[in-house]
């Protein structure tokens, strides 16, 4: 007897057992669990070399400025060792601890500056410096060659722009009060009352103090290495994630000063090290240091 339709389309039905659905199940869970387990891995993996990446690269970037300014120190700070009315004799200070005032120049900082994990020095890092082009004819006044970078304007207000005079024989320090563009002149006030009328060529140079250190930024809380360039606007952060500045100071003849703070005068050469530091959410900390060795180019 030939089976009816119904019983034809029953024997052979597709369909899963228990057992295949459980092992299917099982399956399936594994190569879920396998594919989370990729993914969470390669995601860490992409944020651990993209933080390795950025960490690099700020280190780098803020020891390239920080090495860059140590090679201006002393530019701007005359090398001439007698003042213009013989009150004062030696040489002014380059690096400090801190630089001590010189009316009208303000000491710099109030409290101890030189040493192995912070430095002080005095630099015009934004080249306003300048040259007398024509002998003075009056002593509270100079023909320059550019007057651009004084008395400038903004916020915070900048300080005055004291400068130092030099003719190569002796110096004296001034503080401007106007500015004549066109005729590139600059009225000032000297320290003293000598009326010396400088001749063409005489420097003139307005350094400020500059500071450098790991610390703390006020805003973010993070450890980065900070900058204070005596412009009114306190310390500035550098770059982040740096909580570890050091320094060895060497003399003429390359020997280590061990008290640098008490021996600025001897500092010739230094080495600096940055260490950067920064650990990814969930994972172990990463670290990057540089090490450079600069000799500034205005030493005496």
């Amino acid at each position: 007897m030939n089976p009816t339709r119904k019983d034809a389309l029953s024997i052979g039905s597709p369909g899963f057992t228990v057992v295949e659905m459980a092992i299917a199940a099982v399956t399936f869970s594994v190569i879920f669990l396998a594919l989370l387990v990729v993914l969470d891995t390669t995601q860490a993996n992409f944020v651990r070399g993209t933080t390795t990446v950025n960490l690099q690269q700020n280190v780098r970037v803020g020891f390239d400025d920080f090495i860059r300014d140590l090679r201006l120190a002393g530019y701007g700070v005359p090398s001439a060792t007698k003042k213009a009315d013989n009150s004062v004799t030696g040489l002014l200070p380059i690096y400090c601890n801190p630089c001590p005032a010189v009316a009208p120049f303000p000491a710099c900082g109030t409290t101890g500056s030189t040493s192995g994990s912070a430095v002080a020095f005095m630099a015009d890092l934004e080249n306003a410096s300048t040259t007398v082009t024509v002998k003075a004819t009056t002593a509270n006044q100079l023909t320059v060659t550019s007057v651009g970078k004084f008395m400038q304007t903004g916020t915070p207000t900048p300080p005055p722009d004291y400068i130092f005079i030099t003719d190569g024989d002796t110096w004296d320090a001034a503080t401007i009060t106007s500015v004549d563009a066109p005729n590139l002149t600059i009225t000032f006030t000297p320290n003293t009352t000598v009326n010396k009328l400088y001749p063409a060529g005489t420097f003139v140079g307005r350094p400020r103090c500059i500071r450098y250190q790991a610390g703390v930024d006020a805003v973010t809380g993070r450890t980065v290495l900070q900058r204070d360039s005596s412009d009114n606007r306190a310390w500035q952060r550098i770059s982040d994630n740096i909580p570890m500045l050091t320094l060895t100071y060497y003399d003429v003849f390359n020997g280590v000063i061990s008290n640098p703070g008490a021996n600025t005068a001897n500092i010739r050469r230094m080495t600096a090290k940055v260490a950067g530091a920064v650990t990814p959410t969930g994972q172990s900390q990463l670290t990057f240091d540089l090490t450079g060795d600069t000799r500034p180019r205005n030493m005496r």
